[in-house]
C-alpha cells in the first residue's frame, strides 16, 4: 500500500516535471518573443503568470521571503541526495548505513549532493536534470541487488564494458522484488517527486532571462568540473577506502557501493611493475630460456617429442567449459559427493591433470580465456579488468597465431553471440581464421537453456574432419552457465544430494541443478574423447574448466571451516579442474598421468611442449618458472609444495620468481603496442 500510494504522487509528479515545467519554459520563450518590451505592467503580469500557486517556491515566498525559499530548495535536494542513496545502496545492502563508516557515508553523500547541485544549476533551478540522479540510483541500485542474488558479486567499473554479454544471458535468471527492492523504489519515486516541486524561487523577468541563464549554467559548470577533477585527481584510497581483491564483495557491504566503484575504476589502469625496465626484462627472458634450452630443452622426452612433431602435426583441440569445476574438493559436499566420474577417473593415459588455480569466480569467463591463449597472468595485466573488452588486443602474442604460424587452420567455437566478450574482434586480432557462432548451431539440441554441450564437439568434431591440414579448434561452451534456478533439468537428469547439515532449501535447490549440469558436462566428455580416440589422425585434446559457480564459495565456507581465513581456503574457491589427453602415444616422462597443478597462463606452453611444438622464449621462461612455481593466479602464487604466498609478500620464498615473471609478462603484453 505504501509503495502504490508513493507510486502515485510519483506519477503525478512526474507528469508536472517533463511536461508542465517544460510547457511553462516554452510559454516564457514565446511570451518574451511576442513581448520584447515586457517590462512595468506587463512584466507584473508575466511575471505573476509564470509563478505557479502550485510551486512550493511560491509559498514559501509569499510568506517568508525568498531566503526561506531558496533554504527549502537546499533542504529538499539534501532530501533528495539522501532518497537516492537510500535507492542505490539498499537493494544490495538492506543494512545500509548501519554496518558502514560514517566518513564513508559522508563522503558518498557528498558526492551525490555535489551532483545534484550541479544539474540544480545546470537545469536553470529547476528539477528536471535533478531527477536523473533518483532514477539512476534505483536502477543502479537494483541491478546491483540482482547481480549480488545471482552471483554472489558485485558491479565493478569493469562490468560496464560486457553490458551486452551481461544482456544475453539474463533471460536464464528469477527476478523477485524483495522488500529492499520495494523499500527502493518507494525511496526512487519520492525523489522524483520532491525533484517535481522545484521551481525557481524567484520569477525571472523577460528581459533578465538570457543572463540568468547564462549564470545557472556557469555555476552548473563549474560545480561539475570540481566533481570531474575530484574523483579524477584524488585517490579515495588515502581515505581509507580499501579494495579486497578476494572478496570485492566485502569491500562494498562495508564501504558503500559508489566509494567503492570509484575506487576501483581509479585503478584500472595497467601498471609496469615496481622497478621495471624493458632491458631488465629482455634480460630475464633471455636467461630464463637459456636456462630451460640447458635443462627441459634437452631432455630425452622434449627431443623425442620434438622429433615426433616433425613428422606429424596433430590436431589441437582446446575446450573451456563453462563453469566446469569438482566441488568434491569441499570435503565430498559433506554428501559422499563424488565429482564428475569420467573426468576423474575415465581419462588414465592423460598427458597431465590435476587441479587449476584461476582469477575469476561465478563470472569473468574471458579472463580465464585471455590467460590461456596469450599465457599472461592477469595478476600482472590489470588483475581483475576484462582485456577482451577493455584494451586493443592487436599484435599481442597468442596461441592461434603462433600455431597459424606452423601451418595450422585456426577455428573458434562458441554456441551464443560473437559479441559476447567483444570476442569477434579478439578472434580476429588473435588470427583466428573462422568463428563459428549461435548462427551456425541452427536446431541444435539445448541444456539448462543452452546449446549443450555434446552439440559443439559435435561441431568440433565435424571441423577436424573436413580440414585437410592440422587444426586448431577453440571450443568455448556455454551449457553450464549461471544462474541455476531455472527450473529447466529434466526430472530424471536431477542430480538429489543433500549436504549433511548444510541443507539449505535454495542453496540446495541451486546446487543440485548446477551439479546436474557438470554431471551431462562428464557424459558429453565420455562422448567427445571416445569419438577422438576413434579418428585416424593424431588430435591432443586439452580440456578445463573457466571457474567455479558462486554457490561454491558459499560451500567453501559452510563445510572447510578448519582452515578459513587462510589463503588456502580463499583459494579454494577460484580452483577449477584441467586435463591434456592425446589419443596417439607421446613421448613422455610416465606412462601414468601426472598429477600435476596448474594454472592458466601456463597451459599453452605446458601442451605445446609435451607434443614437441616449438616454443617462444617467453614460454620457455614459463616452463622454468612452473618447475618452482605451478600455480599463479590474481592473488597469490604457489610453491612445488602446495603453499601459498601472497604476491605483495616481498619475503616470501616466490618473492624473486614473482617480480621476474611480472616483469617478463608486462614486458610480453606491451610489446604488442610496437
Amino acid at each position: 500500500f505504501l509503495n502504490a500510494g508513493i507510486t502515485l504522487c510519483g506519477f503525478v509528479a512526474l507528469g508536472r516535471l517533463f511536461f508542465l515545467n517544460l510547457f511553462n519554459r516554452l510559454a516564457t520563450f514565446i511570451r518574451g518573443q511576442v513581448l520584447p518590451t515586457c517590462t512595468g505592467a506587463h512584466a507584473k503580469d508575466a511575471s505573476e503568470e509564470k509563478t505557479s500557486k502550485l510551486s512550493w517556491s511560491y509559498i514559501a515566498r509569499s510568506c517568508c521571503g525568498y531566503s526561506l525559499g531558496g533554504l527549502l530548495h537546499a533542504a529538499m535536494l539534501v532530501a533528495v541526495t539522501c532518497l537516492s542513496i537510500f535507492a542505490l545502496e539498499t537493494p544490495f545492502n538492506p543494512a545500509f548505513p548501519t554496518d558502514i563508516p560514517q566518513k564513508f557515508v559522508v563522503l558518498e553523500f557528498c558526492l551525490i549532493f555535489g551532483v545534484c547541485i550541479a544539474l540544480y544549476f545546470l537545469g536553470q533551478r529547476r528539477g528536471l536534470l535533478v531527477a536523473l540522479v533518483p532514477i539512476l540510483s534505483l536502477f543502479a541500485g537494483v541491478a546491483l541487488g540482482f547481480v549480488y542474488s545471482f552471483r554472489a558479486t558485485v558491479i565493478t567499473p569493469v562490468d560496464l564494458f560486457a553490458l551486452g554479454t551481461a544482456a544475453d544471458v539474463a533471460g536464464n535468471f528469477s527476478y523477485v522484488l524483495s522488500d529492499p527492492y520495494l523499500y527502493a523504489i518507494a525511496a526512487g519515486i519520492s525523489a522524483v517527486t520532491l525533484c517535481a516541486l522545484l521551481f525557481p524561487v524567484k520569477p525571472y523577468i523577460c528581459k533578465k532571462m538570457p543572463v540568468r541563464a547564462a549564470a545557472n549554467t556557469i555555476v552548473g559548470l563549474v560545480c561539475t568540473c570540481l566533481l570531474i577533477g575530484l574523483v579524477a585527481t584524488y585517490d579515495f584510497r588515502s581515505f581509507g577506502i580499501t579494495i579486497d581483491a578476494w572478496n570485492t564483495t566485502s569491500s562494498y557491504l562495508s564501504q558503500g557501493s559508489l566509494v567503492s566503484f570509484i575506487t576501483e575504476a581509479q585503478n584500472m589502469s595497467v601498471k609496469a611493475p615496481e622497478g621495471y625496465t624493458k632491458g631488465a626484462a629482455q634480460s630475464l627472458i633471455n636467461t630464463y630460456a637459456t636456462t630451460f634450452d640447458n635443462s627441459l630443452g634437452t631432455s630425452s622426452t622434449r627431443l623425442a617429442a620434438e622429433a615426433q612433431f616433425a613428422q606429424q602435426q596433430p590436431d589441437i583441440v582446446v575446450v573451456m567449459d563453462e563453469t566446469f569445476s569438482d566441488l568434491s574438493i569441499y570435503n565430498g559436499l559433506a554428501c559422499n559427493y563424488p565429482g564428475p566420474t569420467f573426468f576423474k577417473y575415465g581419462m588414465p593415459t592423460s598427458l597431465a591433470s590435476g587441479s587449476l588455480s584461476v582469477s575469476v569466480l561465478g563470472g569473468g569467463t574471458c579472463n580465464t580465456e585471455f590467460e590461456m591463449l596469450t599465457g599472461l597472468p592477469l595478476a600482472y595485466v590489470g588483475g581483475s579488468n576484462y582485456p577482451y573488452a577493455m584494451y586493443d588486443l592487436k599484435g599481442t602474442p597468442n596461441l592461434a597465431s603462433q600455431l597459424a604460424a606452423e601451418g595450422y587452420d585456426t577455428t573458434a567455437i562458441h554456441a551464443l553471440l560473437g559479441t559476447n566478450w567483444n570476442r569477434d574482434t579478439v578472434y580476429e586480432n588473435f588470427g583466428f581464421e573462422r568463428f563459428i557462432t549461435i548462427d551456425d548451431f541452427e536446431n541444435a539440441p539445448y541444456f539448462h537453456n543452452f546449446v549443450s554441450d555434446r552439440a559443439t564437439f559435435d561441431k568440433t568434431l565435424e571441423v577436424l574432419r573436413e580440414g585437410d591440414g592440422p587444426q586448431f579448434v577453440l571450443n568455448i561452451t556455454i551449457q553450464n552457465h549461471s544462474g541455476y534456478t531455472t527450473g529447466s533439468i529434466p526430472e530424471d537428469r536431477l542430480t538429489n544430494y543433500h549436504p549433511n547439515g548444510y541443507d539449505d532449501g535454495a542453496l540446495n535447490s541451486e546446487l543440485n541443478e548446477y551439479l546436474s549440469c557438470i554431471q551431462a558436462s562428464d557424459e558429453d566428455l565420455a562422448y567427445f574423447v571416445d569419438k577422438l580416440s576413434k579418428l585416424d589422425r593424431p588430435v591432443m585434446l586439452v580440456y578445463f574448466g573457466d571457474h567455479q559457480p558462486s554457490l561454491g564459495s558459499a560451500y567453501n565456507d559452510l563445510i572447510c571451516q578448519e582452515d578459513a581465513g587462510t589463503l588456502t581456503h580463499q583459494q579454494r574457491a577460484f580452483q577449477t579442474v584441467y586435463t591434456i589427453w592425446t589419443n596417439y602415444e607421446v613421448p613422455r616422462e610416465s606412462a601414468t598421468t601426472i598429477n600435476r597443478p596448474s594454472s592458466p597462463s601456463f597451459l599453452s606452453a605446458q601442451m605445446l611442449y609435451a607434443i614437441g611444438a616449438p616454443l617462444t622464449d617467453y614460454q620457455k621462461a614459463q616452463l622454468v618458472i612452473s618447475q618452482e612455481a605451478p600455480c599463479l593466479n590474481s592473488f597469490g602464487i604457489q610453491d612445488i609444495a602446495g603453499t601459498w604466498y601472497p604476491l605483495n609478500d616481498t619475503n616470501s620464498p616466490l618473492a624473486q620468481i614473482n617480480r621476474d615473471y611480472s616483469y617478463m609478462a608486462y614486458y610480453t603484453f606491451e610489446s604488442r603496442k610496437k
